[in-house]
C-alpha cells in the first residue's frame, strides 16, 4: 500500500478594488497548489535501545510503544543544526495539539565525552517539547547510532565552547508499532512534519 498523501491547503483571498463606474470586476479568488508530501514506507532498520536518560535512569525505548517517536541525535554545544531542529519538532507539538500527547521526542547525545546528565537535562529545559534526552558510554551510543545508519565524528574546528562534532541532522520518525517511517530532511516544514504524524497516527 502506498502512503502518498496530499495536503491541500485552500487560500481564498478577496481583493475589492479601485473600478471605473460601470466595471463589472469580480472577487479574484487565489487557491494555493495542493502540496505533495513525502512517502512514508515501513524501513528495514533501527531498533529499541537502552540508555540513560536526563534523570540518571536507564530508559528503554520499547517502553514508548504506542506512541510516535521522533528520535534525533546531536549534543548539547551544537551550535546551530540541533536548535534549529528541536525548534522545529517543538513547532510541530504545537501544530498537532492534543494530538501532539501521543507523539515523543527522543534525543540521543553523540558527544559521550562532554554530555552528561546534568548538561543534557538543563539544554533541553529550554524547549518548550516534551523530550526525552538520553546519553550512554562511547560503545552504547556506537551501538545505537551504528543501528540507525548515524554518522558523527568529532571536527578539528574549535569554537568557544571547545570542539565541534559533526553529525547526521536528520529526524527518524518512527510509529507506535516500533518501525521506523520516515527519515525527515532539515528542508522539511513543521506543517510537513505534521501531517506526516497525523496519517500515521490514523492508521490505527
Amino acid at each position: 500500500m502506498r502512503y502518498t498523501k496530499h495536503l491541500t491547503l485552500a487560500v481564498c483571498l478577496l481583493f475589492a478594488g479601485c473600478s471605473e463606474p460601470g466595471d463589472s470586476t469580480e472577487p479574484v479568488a487565489i487557491v494555493e497548489e495542493p502540496q505533495e508530501l513525502p512517502e512514508l514506507k515501513k524501513l528495514e532498520f533501527g531498533r529499541d535501545f537502552v540508555l540513560t536518560d536526563q534523570n540518571g535512569e536507564r530508559f528503554d525505548t520499547v517502553t514508548l510503544r504506542g506512541k510516535l517517536i521522533f528520535l534525533f541525535f546531536g549534543y548539547t554545544t551544537c551550535p546551530d543544526a540541533c536548535p534549529m531542529t528541536l525548534s522545529k519538532i517543538a513547532r510541530v507539538d504545537a501544530l498537532l495539539g492534543e494530538i501532539g500527547e501521543r507523539v515523543q521526542t527522543v534525543y540521543v547525545s553523540v558527544d559521550p565525552e562532554r554530555d552528561t546528565v546534568e548538561k543534557v537535562r538543563e539544554y533541553l529545559s529550554y524547549y518548550d517539547l516534551p523530550v526525552v534526552g538520553l546519553i550512554g558510554t562511547v560503545e552504547e551510543i556506537k551501538d545505537v547510532a551504528d543501528d540507525f545508519g548515524v554518522y558523527y565524528s568529532k571536527s578539528e574546528e574549535e569554537t568557544a565552547l571547545g570542539y565541534l562534532v559533526d553529525h547526521t541532522t536528520l529526524v527518524y520518525m518512527i510509529d507506535p508499532n516500533g518501525t521506523l517511517r520516515y527519515l525527515s530532511h532539515p528542508d522539511d516544514s513543521p506543517e510537513v512534519l505534521a501531517a506526516l504524524v497525523r496519517m500515521v497516527l490514523a492508521e490505527g
